[in-house]
């Protein structure tokens, strides 16, 4: 299962109506996956399935997902564009504050690759 089907699946138990004789019926009708209970989930889900309202849980999140990545990425490109320029467009003429210096090369780069985890 991944993120999406749990998602789906959250969806579903919420709004559920089933009673626990229909649940036992799909159980007792489904005897190859008696002792899968991962794979009684999904096939449950895959039946109730067009019970979801559209757009779904799963949907919404993925959508919000991929613009909220999108935009951490342009920020981290624009950050690393300009500290790029002003790390390199160092003469030499003036001291240098180390904490910066290593704020600027080493941590602010860690953080943004750690945002991808």
């Amino acid at each position: 299962m991944n993120l999406k089907s749990y998602l789906n699946l959250y969806q579903l138990l919420e709004h559920d109506t089933s009673s626990r004789e229909e649940n036992r019926a799909f159980g007792l009708a489904h005897v190859l996956l008696k002792n899968k209970p991962i794979d009684q989930l999904v096939a449950w889900q895959k039946e109730h399935l067009s019970k979801i309202q559209k757009p779904s849980l799963s949907d919404t999140f993925s959508s919000y997902l991929y613009g909220m990545t999108l935009t951490l990425a342009i920020i981290a490109f624009i950050l690393g564009l300009f500290s790029g320029i002003g790390l390199l467009a160092y003469s030499g003429h003036e001291p240098v504050n180390v904490i910066y210096f290593m704020a600027m090369v080493v941590f602010f780069p860690l953080f943004t690759m750690s945002l991808t985890l």
